[in-house]
């Protein structure tokens, strides 16, 4: 970039100057992107690309995105996936990378053996975990006539039956019987 001038000297000595000023556009454009995680309840996640205005976008990585020109893509499968933005005005191009990853791991849950006795008519059944989250949640079945215990993960077991329980990851959404 800069002013160039060019002077011009005629056979008979007259002398004609003009200036012409270059000036540069290299500036690249600016783009972010982010991922995420897929889960046992989050299947799909939508890739949304922030960037200076005046670009296009191309996305890249993986096949379910590859070519497509819009600023957000939705994917379902773990991944790098890259969104290259052009500037219309000057070709300049700016890329990042936004990493999908994947939690599908099932709690496990045991649960312990009780007998009901005419000395130990109450029993405590216990649902046991592990892989659950920071805050499980206990969906219980029962035999008819016994009232739900809720989201708990032991309670107190008055009447002889088949007992089952669902455990929920509560980070993950995954679940197990």
């Amino acid at each position: 970039p800069g002013t160039y001038t060019l002077t011009v000297t005629g056979p008979n000595g007259c002398v004609a100057t003009d200036a012409v000023v270059v000036d540069e556009n290299k500036t690249n454009p600016t783009v972010s992107v982010e991922g995420g995680v897929l889960t046992c309840t989050k299947t799909e996640i939508t890739l949304t690309a922030v960037a200076s205005s005046g670009v296009t976008y191309v996305w890249s990585g993986h096949p379910s995105v590859n070519g497509l020109t819009t600023s957000s893509v939705v994917v379902d499968t773990i991944g790098a996936y890259i969104v290259t933005v052009k500037n219309t005005i000057n070709g300049c191009t700016a890329s990042d990378t936004a990493t999908v990853t994947q939690d599908i791991t099932k709690p496990t849950v045991n649960l312990n053996t009780i007998k009901l006795t005419c000395e130990s008519p109450s029993q405590t059944l216990t649902a046991t975990t592990t892989n659950a989250g920071a805050t499980p949640t206990y969906t219980w079945t029962v035999p008819s006539g016994v009232a739900s215990p809720g989201n708990v993960a032991s309670f107190a077991v008055t009447k002889a039956g088949a007992y089952s329980v669902v455990v929920t990851n509560s980070v993950n959404g995954c679940s197990v019987n």
